[in-house]
């Protein structure tokens, strides 16, 4: 008895919990040109769809351009990752490896949280974009947040924020009225 009880708790619980594969593939190109230089392209993905209806993606791609010669090989390496929920939910990121060494990456993400107190919501955004240059000390961060606030009533606020390396050069707040409520 004990182990059907198992068995169908088991049954239950598991396929709740699993991530099913949409899609997934890699491929690769790689040419020479009449001087000798060789390009290789690798490619990516891989999609899935969690319990919840959530979807994830990501990609990588790598490039290496070898030219003809010792010791002169570069590369180039990127990696995006997305998700998107049932919601309307979102968050992006990118991050590219140049080959000069320096280092850039786009992160962008949308949360929207809803107020139990009055049936109210709040949505925030926010953009980040860091370079990163070869060397120490220069690299460079800007972060947008704009954050939407929408009350039963159809009055709400606008609040958009922007720092540069963590030092904020605006705060705008613009009051909305009559805002019609996404539900």
């Amino acid at each position: 008895m004990r182990n059907k009880l198992l068995i169908l708790s088991s049954m239950l619980i598991v396929p709740a919990s699993m991530a099913f594969a949409a899609d997934s593939g890699s491929s690769s190109n790689t040419t020479t040109d009449s001087m000798g230089t060789t390009t290789k392209t690798s490619t990516s993905h891989n999609a899935s769809v969690g319990a919840g209806g959530a979807v994830k993606s990501t990609e990588t791609a790598n490039t290496v351009v070898d030219p003809k010669g010792m010791l002169n090989t570069t590369s180039v390496n990127s990696r995006s990752e997305r998700r998107r929920n049932p919601n309307g939910d979102y968050s992006d990121s990118k991050t590219v490896n140049h080959a000069d060494g320096s280092t850039e990456s786009v992160a962008v993400s949308k949360n929207t949280a809803k107020h139990w107190t009055n049936d109210g919501k709040t949505t925030t955004t926010a953009t980040t974009r860091t370079l990163d240059p070869v060397g120490l000390g220069n690299k460079q961060t800007s972060e947008v947040t704009e954050t939407i606030e929408r009350n039963p009533d159809g009055s709400g606020s606008r609040k958009v924020t922007t720092e540069v390396d963590g030092k904020t050069v605006s705060d705008e707040t613009t009051p909305m009225n009559n805002m019609p409520m996404k539900r």
